[in-house]
């Protein structure tokens, strides 16, 4: 029998076409790099393998702690300064990770004045975040950016030269991505998920701009699945709902990247190959990066946070309803990224039943609803944290576990 456990529900930019101005300025030099070794994948694999049988949240990248590079009033440790032709101040940190399939970085300490850009890019420009500037600057002082793709990357900070003493800035780690999505060997979704842009996913458009990927960091980089939600008033606070197993830590919190509409573009046939090959994460249209733990409840695996601004512009995000009443629906659908690929839509066409996670000898506990058979799709250990929303499409929990497949 396949079935997924779904928990009851208990109640900064965006990817940018602008280039920095250090395009036409020369490499900085090798001896400015920031190098790392290649990691030992068969080793990474074995952990994975341990780690996705305990349920825990999939694993993108080893982290790399770093509190020897920094720039601030009096203080600057590695990188290399250059002046622009415009008189600003322009400081670079090449990044090279061997066999690295993507490079994101975050701030244990950040704050910029006005007229600083911040861009993070890989080597080819294919990719850039930024700029990010001081109405990015984060009230926890932390800020994770979004990954760029590949094994070299380049850290930027641009500033007016009478500005450069108002700069804090430190470098708390680099993430070390070594999970592609794109690659021949890749983990692949199963071929029966449904696109979200599929018919059947019609009914749902509300509810499927509602749901995001997003990345943290803790241990090391890991992904979960998260959606909007409305307060009763609807004033649509930037509330963002996933698993107590994903996330549950404040400071953990404050590294969290959402990834906005990292969907295909097309409908892929169900059970064709094409359909089990994952997307990049570079197609998503929009990112924002911060958060604050606002509650977290472990029996009912709930997490609640709020995302430190409003969705961008590009999210084209929908808050979504919700339904805390002790009923068992008649019918649910998920929307979720399995293995933290692409978003996906699942159909639970027959009633469901009040649960627990684990089954008691009194089997009195009322914490979970279990999902006993997806009819149409299906859910994977990675899709965790993902909404349940019954047929009058309000959420009633978040995903936990099970052992759901194609």
């Amino acid at each position: 029998m396949r079935f997924s456990l779904v928990a009851l529900m208990c109640v900064a930019g965006s990817a940018f076409a602008a280039q920095p101005p250090s395009v036409a300025l020369d490499a900085p030099s090798a001896a400015s790099t920031l190098q790392y070794d290649a990691l030992d994948l068969a080793k990474l694999q074995a952990e994975d393998t341990r780690a996705a049988l305990a349920g825990q949240p999939r694993r993108y990248a080893v982290t790399h702690r770093i509190k020897s590079i920094e720039v601030s009033a009096d203080t600057s440790s590695g990188g290399e300064w250059t002046t622009l032709v415009d008189g600003r101040l322009i400081w670079r940190l090449p990044i090279r990770a061997d066999g690295a399939v993507s490079i994101d970085v975050g701030f244990s300490r950040l704050r910029l004045p006005q007229g600083a850009e911040l861009w993070l890019s890989d080597t080819q420009r294919s990719v850039v975040r930024g700029p990010y500037t001081d109405a990015d600057n984060p009230r926890s002082g932390i800020l994770a950016l979004p990954m760029v793709p590949g094994s070299e990357a380049v850290l930027e900070l641009i500033v007016p030269a009478d500005k450069r003493e108002l700069v804090d800035l430190q470098l708390g780690f680099v993430n070390h991505g070594y999970r592609s999505s794109s690659a021949a060997d890749a983990v692949k979704s199963g071929t029966c998920n449904v696109d979200t842009g599929c018919a059947q996913g019609d009914a749902w458009r509300q509810q499927i701009r509602s749901a995001a990927h997003f990345t943290f960091t803790a241990d090391a980089g890991l992904s979960c699945t998260g959606q909007l939600v409305n307060r009763s008033n609807g004033d649509r606070a930037p509330l963002f709902l996933t698993a107590n197993h994903c996330l549950k830590d404040a400071p953990i919190a404050a590294t969290v990247v959402v990834y906005w509409k990292y969907e295909s573009p097309t409908c892929r046939e169900v059970n064709s190959g094409a359909n089990g090959n994952p997307l990049p994460l570079t197609i998503a249209a929009a990112t924002q990066s911060g958060a604050t733990l606002l509650a977290t409840y472990a029996p009912s695996d709930m997490t609640l946070l709020r995302l430190s601004q409003a969705p961008p512009a590009l999210a084209d995000a929908y808050w979504s309803g919700w339904d805390r009443r002790n009923l068992a629906p008649t019918s649910a659908v998920t929307i979720h990224h399995p293995q933290g690929h692409e978003k996906r839509i699942s159909f639970e066409n027959d009633a469901l039943a009040i649960s627990d996670y684990e089954p008691t000898p009194a089997g009195d506990a009322t914490t979970h609803l279990k999902v006993f058979d997806w009819d149409v799709g299906t859910t994977e250990s990675r899709s965790s944290g993902a909404a349940l929303w019954n047929a009058d499409k309000r959420i009633v929990g978040t995903l936990h576990g099970g052992f759901a497949a194609c």
